[in-house]
């Protein structure tokens, strides 16, 4: 299947980004409850199982060369419903080559991802406005294989971020998604101390509860008999409990920039 990027840099709606650039249609992490599923579905009309495909934007390339220029000073995130480091990046350094693009063009990257993979861009990191961000849910292996059957380990995440920490390259946490009574808060607590310890004051911590919305109700049946807080079901209860992690972590680490995000 091939997909025209008709645009690399879109303009986005989420929070800080000013825009978003996702070079791939499709993500082999095959993430339950991400909603980029839906999207690839009903935009895309692609039938096939979330985690199974994975392409590459046809033009991606000169799309980005052509627009990088009105990108001056612009918040870009990398990405947005794709993870940008999979493993189809291995081999095709679609985003490498974006980067190395991108010198000298003004942009402000923010790189989130689930992969270690990053860890082969440091160099160009340094030459770069950027900072990477590493998205961890911090629960059982058990429940990762529900969730997130293709995803890197969460201690390969964990890894990766303070390998990058000791090159100087700014980083955040994305902690996501949190599930109360899943997520191991003292896991959470440890990682983000010995980061902070790692890091400057640009350290920041972002936390984002499940929104059960795109879980089959398989999952989310076997997540509640796991113990998960029943206010996941309503966004108002999401908003509650990361307000409520978001206050305990400012309870125990000091001086840390918390940024909450419900949906």
């Amino acid at each position: 299947m091939k997909f025209k990027a008709k645009r690399a840099f879109v303009k986005s709606r989420l929070p800080k980004a000013n825009y978003v650039l996702n070079p791939y249609v499709g993500c082999k992490w095959g993430c339950r409850y991400c909603y980029s599923k839906q999207i690839f579905s009903r935009f895309f009309g692609i039938k096939e199982e979330w985690g199974k495909y994975v392409f590459e934007k046809e033009g991606i390339l000169p799309t980005v060369e052509r627009e990088k220029e009105r990108m001056r000073g612009k918040y870009v995130l990398l990405s947005s419903t794709v993870d940008p480091y999979q493993p189809l990046e291995g081999k095709r350094r679609v985003v490498r080559r974006i980067l190395e693009m991108s010198l000298n063009s003004g942009i402000r990257w923010s790189i989130l991802t689930k992969s270690p993979l990053v860890l082969r861009d440091v160099d160009l990191f340094r030459k770069l406005n950027v900072e990477v961000g590493m998205s961890v849910g911090f629960f059982s292996q058990e429940v990762k294989k529900l969730l997130e059957p293709y995803a890197p380990p969460h201690e390969k995440r964990i890894e990766a971020l303070m390998e990058l920490a000791k090159n100087k390259i700014n980083i955040y946490l994305m902690i996501s998604p949190y599930i109360s009574n899943i997520s191991n808060i003292e896991w959470i607590m440890s990682s983000i101390k010995l980061l902070k310890d790692l890091t400057n004051e640009t350290f920041y911590v972002m936390i984002e509860p499940l929104n059960v919305q795109y879980l089959g109700r398989e999952y989310v049946n076997v997540l509640l008999q796991l113990g998960m807080d029943k206010r996941h079901l309503t966004k108002v209860g999401r908003q509650e409990i990361v307000n409520e992690v978001g206050k305990q972590i400012s309870r125990e680490v000091s001086n840390l920039k918390i940024e909450l995000y419900s949906h």
